[in-house]
Parts: structure tokens; C-alpha cells; sequence
């Protein structure tokens, strides 16, 4: 009988709403055996804090600035962000390292490579 009435109940609902859906299935190609890593590994963390803290600042630079106007802008700050964080997470002076750069890019005409640091990771 509880199941009859739960079966009523779900048939009442709007389209759309959870409990109308099917059973959420992955998609061909992603590694759903990856996806529960955390719980055979304790050096793996349950939750995506740290990728979420990671990408705030870009987040945040790009509400200040009113969004990117362009594709091309967005590409350029998903570069500028990822290379920013990249040094940052190496324990370099960000600001310091892209003036070396531009700096070694102007006299040279080639880049220096990515320096090597620290990685520390939270």
C-alpha cells in the first residue's frame, strides 16, 4: 500500500521535479570508478573545497570587472588566472615571476621556463 500511494504521489508532481526523473545514469566516457576514489584513499578528499578556493579570485576579478566582453577576453584571463595560481601554489611572487618574464620575453624573445618552487597544497 505505501508504495501504491507514493506512486500517486509522484504522478501528482510537475514535470521536472526530482522525484519524476529517472535514475541519474553517467554518460559513456566518464570513469565513474574514479568518481568514489576518496573512499579507498584517505590522502584524497571527500569534497572540492580546495578547486573551489583555487578559482574564487578569477570569480571575484570577474565580477569586479563587469564579465568578460569577449571570448577572447575570457581565454585571456583563464590564462593569466591559471598561471597566476600556478606560481602562487609553487610558493613564488606571482607579480614578480610575470615581470621577470615579459621582462626575459622583451630582451630575448623567448620565455624563461616555469620556474620550479614550493608546492603547497590548502
Amino acid at each position: 500500500m505505501p508504495d501504491t500511494l507514493h506512486a500517486a504521489s509522484i504522478r501528482k508532481r510537475k514535470p521536472g521535479h526530482p522525484a519524476t526523473r529517472p535514475p541519474c545514469t553517467l554518460p559513456d566516457g566518464y570513469h565513474q570508478q574514479d568518481l568514489f576514489t576518496f573512499l579507498h584513499r584517505l590522502d584524497v578528499p571527500y569534497d572540492n573545497n580546495f578547486g573551489e578556493r583555487q578559482i574564487r579570485p578569477a570569480v571575484i576579478l570577474r565580477k569586479n570587472s563587469q564579465c568578460n566582453h569577449s571570448q577572447k577576453g575570457a581565454a585571456t584571463q583563464a590564462v593569466l588566472m591559471s598561471v597566476y595560481q600556478t606560481l602562487k601554489l609553487r610558493g613564488l611572487n606571482p607579480l614578480n615571476t610575470i615581470v621577470y618574464a615579459l621582462r626575459t620575453y622583451t630582451e630575448t624573445g623567448q620565455l624563461p621556463p616555469l620556474p620550479t618552487g614550493n608546492t603547497a597544497r590548502g
